[in-house]
């Protein structure tokens, strides 16, 4: 199935095609699905191989500003980078939450010592960072959280856990998210730069229901953590983890369509070897490919959503409350596909270890960076004006 074709300006696509030649030249034969190893270690020793042969031709943070190491690329060419990195079936980057995440943070509210010290160990793949966010009893109430710091002979000390942090035990550096003040829920919070190889940190794993190690549970016991740590404002933490949320949203979704439509094809030829072998018949191959259509199709417009947003943060606009909008796209997209293939070729192929993960890591996104229902929320109280939903308490008689 092919898609849709998008012709960009005559620049764009040069970068295109250099990157596509580069890839060529220096992409390893290996499919993108390598959150599937069995020998984690292997894993991420690839990973790591394939950042530095990244960095080495200036390829690992294109949207950085050249001051920093990156090539200036505007949402257009890294829209366009994702793309031709999905499609060459490349590993995933181990430090996409350096790269995507605290790299820009630490670029807009960091200061000049930090961005000294991190950025380069960042862009060459030295420093690995995760994000210390969620908690064990605020899910996905951000403003929940309970881990606290506190100023103490000049530098803070940090206690509290962090659970669901993608990626903790080979990382460095977590960009953590605590409470400094004393002060009503979204009031208070701040952003502190942590080194994990520190004694006081235990970092725990979490095991999915296939078995994978992916994510981590972090506690922190009374961390000595320098003063200078802290990035941007103290109490100003809520509007950093704002700006997080919306480049997760927003930059790090520019793959997502093209990684589906990837997995797509996976499953219709993965499909059409089975049933060349008598193991599924022809009326589930036909409910595949019926099912494939209707798939193919969403993801042409949540292709066509993620140009909308690039061109619009080419234009300045933030991408705001749209970016739950863009999630919400990736989750139903992601979903329906999982399902399509279930109803279509049952456990047979979903027993091979790619579609395994697949279909277990398809239902999980409903709770990915806050829950579909808190999106649904944004988009029906932020971008469609519906009325706030009231909530009524209910009360028990007396006698």
């Amino acid at each position: 199935m092919r898609d849709l074709d998008v012709v960009l300006e005559p620049r764009h696509e040069l970068l295109r095609t250099e990157l596509r030649g580069w890839l060529a030249r220096n992409a390893p034969p290996r499919p993108a699905d390598d959150d599937n190893d069995s020998d984690e270690q292997t894993m991420l020793a690839h990973r790591r191989e394939w950042h530095a042969r990244l960095s080495a031709g200036g390829w690992s943070a294109v949207g950085w500003p050249e001051r920093f190491g990156g090539r200036a690329a505007d949402a257009l060419d890294r829209y366009l980078y994702h793309e031709e990195l999905t499609r060459a079936g490349v590993p995933r980057l181990l430090t996409t939450a350096g790269i995507a995440l605290v790299g820009p943070v630490l670029m807009r509210h960091g200061t000049p010592e930090q961005q000294a010290r991190h950025l380069p160990r960042i862009l060459s793949g030295e420093e690995l960072w995760c994000l210390g966010l969620t908690e064990p009893d605020a899910g996905s109430d951000l403003a929940g959280l309970r881990a606290e710091a506190r100023l103490e002979d000049g530098g803070w000390v940090l206690s509290g856990r962090k659970t669901w942090v993608r990626w903790a035990e080979p990382a460095t550096h977590c960009a953590v998210l605590v409470r400094t003040e004393q002060a009503p829920r979204h009031r208070g919070l701040s952003f502190l730069a942590v080194a994990l190889n520190d004694p006081a940190v235990t970092v725990r794993p979490l095991r999915s229901a296939d078995g994978r190690h992916t994510w981590d549970t972090v506690d922190f016991d009374a961390v000595r953590v320098p003063a200078d740590a802290l990035i941007g404002e103290r109490g100003g933490g809520w509007a950093v983890a704002m700006g997080l949320m919306e480049l997760e949203r927003a930059d790090q979704s520019f793959a997502d369509h093209t990684d589906l439509l990837e997995l797509l094809r996976t499953a219709l030829a993965a499909a059409g070897a089975r049933h060349r072998r008598g193991e599924i018949d022809d009326a589930a191959l036909s409910r595949l490919h019926r099912g494939a259509v209707a798939v193919w199709t969403r993801c042409q417009l949540f292709r066509a959503v993620n140009l909308r947003t690039a061109r619009r943060l080419r234009a300045g606009e933030p991408v705001g409350d749209e970016g739950s909008l863009i999630r919400l796209h990736w989750t139903r997209a992601y979903q329906e596909l999982a399902a399509v293939v279930e109803d279509a070729c049952g456990p047979g192929l979903l027993a091979a270890d790619a579609w395994s993960r697949r279909y277990l890591d398809a239902r999980a996104t409903s709770i990915f960076s806050g829950s579909s229902e808190i999106q649904r929320t944004v988009v029906g109280e932020r971008i469609a004006r519906l009325p706030r939903t009231r909530t009524r308490t209910r009360t028990t008689p007396k006698g």
